[in-house]
């Protein structure tokens, strides 16, 4: 649990009373536990606060040098520094390859329509579940 960034002070908590980024945590230890070789991790980002995403996104990139981590985001820069692949993909399309290849403002349009902005030189994809 220290691994996924939850304090001991909490632990024994009922776990309906923890705070949304704490229980998304607190699943992200439960799958850790029978120590996978790959692990399926569906928006491990939801519920948790902007410098909680930065830490947690540290945490599964330093996994990543030991297991094989499969992620879906729907900001995929926060983990752009560990990501060999990334696939981007709609109901009609995909593009997938490395991702300097990928994250490209016509792979954006093609994928997200108008549901990005670029700011200079950086794609963001607008997330609706906010």
């Amino acid at each position: 649990m220290l691994f996924v960034g939850l304090p001991k002070s909490i632990w024994n908590k009922c776990f309906w009373d923890l705070s949304g980024g704490q229980k998304q945590r607190g699943y992200i230890a439960r799958a850790l536990v029978s120590n996978p070789d790959i692990l399926l991790m569906d928006e491990p980002f939801s519920n948790i606060d902007p410098s909680g995403k930065m830490d947690l996104a540290e945490r599964i990139g330093e996994l990543s040098k030991r297991k094989l981590i499969i992620v879906t985001s729907h900001d995929p820069m926060l983990l752009l520094k560990y990501t060999k692949k990334i696939l981007l993909l709609n109901r009609r399309t995909y593009i997938y390859g490395d991702p300097e290849d990928v994250l490209s403002k016509d792979a954006a349009e093609k994928i997200y329509g108008k549901a990005f902005i670029e700011v200079k030189e950086h794609l963001h994809i607008i997330d609706s579940h906010f």
